[in-house]
């Protein structure tokens, strides 16, 4: 009697662990797609269309120079303003913090913080 008990259970319990796995993988689909238009959205915003109306650019350029760079706006929200900057393989970070506008210019590869001071800006 015990051993048709067991083999029902074994099997429930074979059962119910396919069916985790299979929401496990819809899961880890669910992440992807989510992680890829996350990515897509990055991309539309890493495409900064002027970059010279940003209140913070004149400092930035005389700070790193304009000349070749790049940037990508990390984030831009009511708080701050994030930009990774690269110019000739070097790599920079900028903070606008828009409240106080405060700007911090980090050198990712090297010198570390290279500009912390409050803009004079509107």
């Amino acid at each position: 009697m015990h051993k048709p008990l067991i083999a029902l259970m074994a099997t429930a319990l074979a059962a119910c662990s396919g069916e985790q796995a299979d929401a496990g993988n819809e899961a880890a689909t669910e992440t992807e797609q989510s992680f890829t238009a996350i990515q897509d959205a990055s991309a539309e915003n890493s495409k900064l269309q002027d970059l010279k109306s940003l209140p913070e650019f004149t400092v930035i350029d005389k700070e790193i120079g304009s000349d070749s760079l790049e940037a990508e706006l990390v984030s831009d929200n009511s708080g701050e303003r994030v930009l990774l900057l690269n110019k000739d393989g070097d790599e920079f970070k900028s903070i606008f913090v828009k409240e106080t506008k405060r700007l911090k210019i980090i050198d990712i590869d090297g010198k570390g913080l290279i500009f912390n001071d409050i803009l004079d800006v509107r």
